[in-house]
Order: structure tokens, then C-alpha cells, then sequence
């Protein structure tokens, strides 16, 4: 039996260096406090996580994502802002937003509608809510810190990423944390 592979599909976000400056103050602020940050080669937008996968499942993916991504155009993202997932006595997730868009909406549309033709799911119903994962907290003792530095940064506009290209990623979960490596790029058509 082939060993399957852990999928996702994303988009890269290199370039945000204000974004991994705030990180880096973010870092020393909690110093001591149980966060898992992601390192920013590391960083993207999730269009959709897939999971484990055979080999030959992976390759008719790939057909499919070819298929629905030929025609799409290049298109850009905002990133700005700031959240956390979870709740005020229990975050997990210290997340940049980015900004919703009809092209990004487009985008996610053909994610859906090329994992559901090549590896016939269903929707999994979960609204598409685009952001950038920073950190996860494992366990903070300070929640009132986290909380008063994402305020602080709300309205920040981190900077544009130019879209060329979506990615089909494999994962691969390590003590140190997740590796990802490109499995294949998905050109889009034609410029902003």
C-alpha cells in the first residue's frame, strides 16, 4: 500500500514585513506563553485543506485543479488587520486578515469545484473566511496582552500580495512543526 500524502491547496504570501515585524513584537510581548508562531516562509491562505490522499488521487487532482485554474485571472490580495479564533479566556488562533474580494471568492469557487470533480466531496459547508494564521496558542496565561495587541493593530494594512499562481501543498507534521512543500503550481491565465 502507497503511503498517502496530507493536501491542502493555498496561495503564498511572501513579503509581508511589516506583518513580520508586528510578529516579531508579538513574540517578545509573550515571551514565556505556549504559541506555536509560523514562520513566515511558511505563510498562506488556505483555500482548502484536504487531507490524507493516495498518490493516484493526488494526480487527478492535479488534473483538475490544471483544468479549472487555465482560465483564471492573476489577481491580488490585501492583507490587514488582525483577529483571534476562539474565545476571550480561550484563544487559539492569532490570525492577519485578508480582505474579501469577488476575484478571491472566484478563486475559492474553483478550489471547491475542482477537489469536488477529482475526488468527488461534497461541500463541506464551512464559510470561506480568508486569513493568515500567525501563531496558535497552545496556552496563554495572558490573554488581556494578546487581545490589547490585536486591537492596537486592527486597521493596519499589511501590504499586497500579486496572485500568479495557487499551489496544491503537502504537508507533513514534524515535532517542530508542519513542513510544506509544493506538490504543483497552478499558473493563472492573465495579469491584474
Amino acid at each position: 500500500m502507497q503511503q498517502r500524502i496530507r493536501t491542502f491547496i493555498g496561495i503564498p504570501l511572501p513579503g509581508l514585513e511589516g506583518l513580520v515585524e508586528w510578529q516579531d513584537e508579538l513574540k517578545q510581548k509573550l515571551n514565556g506563553e505556549k504559541v506555536k508562531w509560523n514562520e513566515k516562509h511558511l505563510w498562506h491562505l488556505t483555500l482548502k485543506f484536504i487531507g490524507d490522499l493516495e498518490p493516484q488521487k493526488v494526480q487527478s487532482l492535479c488534473f483538475a485543479l490544471g483544468n479549472e485554474f487555465s482560465g483564471s485571472s492573476q489577481g491580488q490580495l490585501i492583507v490587514k488587520g488582525a483577529g483571534i479564533f476562539g474565545q476571550i479566556r480561550n484563544p487559539k488562533v492569532v490570525w492577519a486578515g485578508i480582505e474579501d474580494s469577488s476575484w478571491l471568492q472566484n478563486i475559492w469557487h474553483q478550489t471547491q469545484a475542482g477537489v469536488i470533480a477529482s475526488l468527488d466531496m461534497e461541500r463541506d459547508g464551512k464559510p470561506f473566511r480568508p486569513h493568515l494564521t500567525i501563531g496558535r496558542v497552545k496556552y496563554l496565561k495572558n490573554t488581556k496582552a494578546l487581545f490589547d495587541e490585536v486591537k492596537a493593530v486592527k486597521e493596519n494594512r499589511w501590504g499586497i500580495v500579486q496572485v500568479r499562481y495557487v499551489v496544491l501543498y503537502k504537508s507533513r507534521l514534524t515535532t517542530n512543526g508542519p513542513i510544506y512543500s509544493e506538490i504543483e503550481r497552478f499558473p493563472l491565465g492573465y495579469g491584474v
